[in-house]
């Protein structure tokens, strides 16, 4: 960021969405990801993302349970997470 002004703008729009809904989370998600796709050095960094669609294809495979644990370790984005999130509650 180039001033704090900035900076302000972004966390402000932040603290505006609401992590308790899936589609904010995802939507986030989204954004961030395609932030990532456009950068040109998107992946020289380590910052790699996975398309939604193969996530949940991942995590209906593992067909995750309420009660057990799940472990993300990249957790750029948390994709996986609330993908299994969504699957434990369509699932429950």
């Amino acid at each position: 960021m180039k001033n704090g002004t900035l900076l302000r703008q972004v966390v402000n729009k932040v603290d505006e969405i609401d992590f308790n809904s899936s589609s904010e989370r995802h939507t986030f998600g989204d954004i961030y990801e395609t932030i990532l796709k456009d950068l040109q050095s998107s992946g020289n960094s380590g910052e790699f993302y996975t398309p939604r669609a193969v996530t949940r294809f991942m995590v209906d495979m593992v067909n995750p349970k309420l009660g057990e644990k799940v472990m993300d370790p990249a957790c750029g984005t948390g994709g996986f997470l609330a993908c299994t999130m969504d699957h434990i509650k369509e699932s429950g």
